[in-house]
Parts: C-alpha cells; structure tokens; sequence
C-alpha cells in the first residue's frame, strides 16, 4: 500500500516574509521622503514669514499721472507727499485741491492753490497723509482737481474743474 502523504506549502511563509520586507522598505522610502519634504516646508515657511518672498522689496517706485501732467520726482516722508509736476498740458493750470484717496482731510500746500506754467514743474504738496510704517513701500491713489489758468476772460467767468487720478508706489522715509 502506498501511503499518501500530505507535503505542508511552505510557499506561503516565503510569500509573507517577502510581502513584510517589501512593505517595510516601501514604508522607509516614504518616511525618509517625507521627513525630506517637511524639512523643505519648513524652510520656505521661514523664509516667507521674515519677508523673503515680499514682492514689495522688488518692485520700482513709482508715480503716474498720465502724459499731459508728468510726475518728474517725488518724496514721501512724515505725513507729507511731495510731488515734482511738470505740465504737458499746452497752457497753464491751477491746482486747486489734491487729496489721497480714502484719507479724508488730507490738505494740498497748507489750502494754497498752485499755478503750474505750461512747460514749468512745481512742487505739489498735500499735507496730514496717513502714509504707512517707515521703511515700507505704500500705495497711493492721488486725486488732483485743477482748472486752466484764464484770467483774460474775466472774473466773472470760472473755469471748469477737471480731476485727474495719479498712482504712487513709494517708499515711506
């Protein structure tokens, strides 16, 4: 008689402890990977937190008013902005009011007018400005109200007032 005998699989112990270790360096290689990315977080964190990354450091101070009243210079310090206004117009203007947008009671030279010569530039004053923390750069929307400078029609007639919008990017000093 022949006996039948039952061979044990041990196929399978080898599967298992091949699965383990293959799930076990799968599991090192994200973890090594992982600690690399937090690292990596981490540091750009930093970096963004003391300013590395503020795109206000990099861009160019401006001041825009158009082509017909050029802004030539500018200084912001204290509560004063200082514009240098040369006028393209063709005649002369009279700056009647200047203020900064959403700041109420800004003031233009102390409430004088200023007339500004065809081709002449003129500082422009406008006074009691919240203009921001020293050392950083501001953005300001200026508002200019001004009328054409004719005194030889009389002084009965009053010119129409017209107002022009100017952008500001500047540094506080």
């Amino acid at each position: 008689m022949i006996k039948k005998v039952k061979m044990k699989n041990n196929n399978n112990k080898n599967n298992n402890k091949n699965n383990s270790k293959k799930g076990q360096a799968a599991l090192e290689f994200l973890t090594t990977y992982g600690w690399g990315f937090m690292v990596i977080l981490i540091t750009i964190g930093a970096l963004s937190y003391f300013g590395f990354f503020s795109p206000e450091k990099y861009v160019p101070e401006k001041c825009y008013f158009g082509n017909q009243l050029v802004c030539e210079d500018f200084f912001v310090q204290g509560t004063t902005i200082s514009l240098y206004l040369r006028n393209d117009l063709g005649k002369p203007i009279k700056i009647i009011a200047a203020s900064v947008k959403d700041q109420p009671g800004t003031e233009l030279n102390n409430g004088n007018e200023k007339i500004i010569d065809s081709g002449a530039m003129q500082e422009i004053k406008i006074n009691n400005v919240y203009t921001g923390v020293t050392g950083d750069k501001n953005k300001f929307v200026i508002l200019l109200n001004f009328s054409k400078n004719e005194s030889t029609l009389g002084p009965s007639f009053t010119p129409p007032v017209h107002t022009i919008t100017g952008l500001l990017d500047a540094s506080i000093n």
